[in-house]
């Protein structure tokens, strides 16, 4: 989870932040699964990445990978700043241990729930600023998180099939479904915005794939308080020296991110 959430920051905070054309946020999202695609055709090549046991489940899936952005622009098209839709989506952790229960039937402890309170909080605080109040600008935020949420564990109850078949159609939906709106939004990009676009699917394929990774190797309940580290990244690169609320919040999501790891360690341990 941690490489994941790293993949995540270099997709939104270095590739991103480097876009300098006006281009649609819908455009970069098509583009960055046309390129995910097409590392999934050059890594799996020698695969049959389209055989999957389950594929209504794994095209169900895939929709959430369309949602979660469109949620996002919801919420910022019903006023709420960027720094809002980013608080709004710390539910995300709780979500995850909800959808892990109901999904895969692993119940969290109480432990992890207090855990996962204390990391999402803090990551509010990392951000400095509050969810909005406002009804719209909420439910885009939430829709965001519930996403994000449900994509981690469904992704978990399909462990059973190949990575590559849970890669291809993870960005199958979104290309699909957003291939009919790029006439109406199309920019053409110079060469260093196309190469900042190429960058956010090749970081966000091999992301993807260490998330993968991360929940069929342990459950949700100690994946989901390491994925407020994502707020913290951003401190590394900010200017100045970042707020005592920052920096409180950092320690607290950090002392999570490596409690949880070493829990899971012992239990494994103890039941070897």
């Amino acid at each position: 989870m941690f490489l994941f959430t790293v993949g995540w920051f270099v997709v939104e905070n270095v590739f991103g932040h480097r876009i300098r054309q006006p281009i649609n946020l819908l455009q970069i999202v098509w583009c960055r699964y046309l390129v995910h695609i097409i590392v999934v055709l050059l890594v799996f090549r020698r695969q049959r990445f389209w055989r999957t046991g389950r594929p209504i489940y794994q095209l169900s899936r895939s929709v959430l990978m369309l949602t979660m952005p469109l949620g996002f622009v919801a919420a910022l098209l019903a006023g709420a700043s960027g720094g809002q839709a980013w608080a709004g989506f710390w539910v995300a952790p709780a979500l995850m241990l909800i959808f892990g229960w109901l999904i895969n039937h692993e119940p969290p402890r109480p432990v992890i729930i207090i855990l996962v309170c204390i990391s999402s909080i803090a990551a509010i605080a990392v951000i400095g600023s509050f969810p909005s109040r406002e009804v719209l600008p909420l439910t885009g935020s939430i829709i965001m998180a519930a996403s994000f949420a449900a994509y981690v564990a469904m992704t978990r109850s399909l462990q059973s099939e190949p990575i590559a078949a849970n890669l291809f159609y993870t960005g199958l939906v979104p290309f699909i479904l957003l291939a009919p709106a790029m006439p109406f939004v199309w920019i053409i990009p110079d060469l260093h915005n196309a190469l900042a676009i190429i960058g956010i699917g090749v970081t966000g394929f091999v992301s993807l794939y260490f998330l993968d990774l991360a929940t069929g190797a342990s459950p949700i309940a100690f994946t989901a308080p390491i994925l407020p580290v994502l707020a913290v990244f951003p401190l590394l690169t900010a200017d100045g020296f970042p707020m005592w609320n920052a920096l409180f919040g950092a320690g607290a999501i950090i002392a999570v991110a490596v409690f949880c790891p070493m829990s899971w360690n012992r239990k494994t341990s103890a039941n070897s």
